[in-house]
C-alpha cells in the first residue's frame, strides 16, 4: 500500500462507514462467540492504527501487531499497545494468545497459509481466530491493486485455507451480502467503460 493511501486509512479508520461497520460486525460476532469471557490475551494482527484495539480491551488485554512503521507510530501516539512485525513471522512466543484477529490482512501477503499458520502458532490450545477478507475475484478492481491485495476469496476457498492451517471452522459467512449487487454492477460498468474507451 502506498504511503498516501496508508495515511488516508489511518485518518479514516475511526469514523469511515466501512471501518465502523466492520468493527461493529466483528465485535458483535465476538460477543456471541466468546460468551462474555474476560481476561483474554488478544492479538489484532495487522491492526493498522489500532482503532479496534480499544474495543477489544473489554475482553482482556489487546495487543496489536502491524508491519508499517508509520501505522505503529500512529497507534502508539493514540495510546495503543502495538508491536512491529509481519503476520508471516509474528514476533511473539508460541501459545501466548487466547484470541487472534486478522481483519482484512491475509489477502495482503503472498503466502496466506504462512500467515494463518503463524496465527495458529501464537494461539493457546483451544484458542480462537477471527478472519475477514475481501470476497469474490469477480469484484477485483483497481482498489485491490492500490491496496496491495494478492487475492480475493470465496467462502469455500477461505475455509479450506483456514482448515489447512490447523483450525476447525466453527462459523463462516459473508457479512456484506447486501452490498454485493451494487458493487458488482459498478465494477462491471467501469470495466465496460474502460473497454469502450480502448476500442
Amino acid at each position: 500500500m502506498d504511503a498516501r493511501l496508508l495515511r488516508q486509512h489511518l485518518e479514516l479508520e475511526e469514523s469511515h462507514w466501512w471501518f465502523v461497520g466492520r468493527r461493529s460486525i466483528v465485535l458483535s460476532a465476538l460477543e456471541r462467540g466468546l460468551e462474555y469471557k474476560k481476561g483474554l490475551n488478544i492479538l489484532d494482527a495487522g491492526c493498522g492504527g489500532g482503532a479496534t484495539l480499544a474495543s477489544l480491551n473489554r475482553y482482556g488485554c489487546a495487543q496489536g501487531m502491524e508491519l508499517s512503521g508509520e501505522a505503529v507510530d500512529y497507534a502508539r501516539q493514540r495510546g495503543r499497545k502495538v508491536a512491529r512485525g509481519s503476520i508471516e513471522r509474528a514476533p511473539f512466543a508460541s501459545e501466548g494468545f487466547d484470541l487472534a484477529l486478522a481483519l482484512d490482512v491475509i489477502e495482503h501477503v503472498p503466502d496466506d497459509l504462512a500467515a494463518l499458520g503463524e496465527l495458529y502458532r501464537v494461539l493457546r490450545p483451544g484458542g480462537s481466530v477471527l478472519v475477514t477478507v475481501p470476497a469474490f475475484e469477480t469484484l477485483w478492481s483497481a482498489h485491490d491493486v492500490a491496496n496491495g491485495h494478492y487475492r480475493r476469496y470465496t467462502l469455500a476457498g477461505l475455509r479450506e485455507r483456514v482448515e489447512m492451517s490447523g483450525f476447525e471452522v466453527v462459523n463462516a459467512t459473508y457479512f456484506n451480502a447486501l452490498l454485493f449487487p451494487p458493487i458488482l454492477a459498478v465494477r462491471r460498468i467501469k470495466s465496460l467503460l474502460r473497454s469502450s474507451e480502448k476500442g
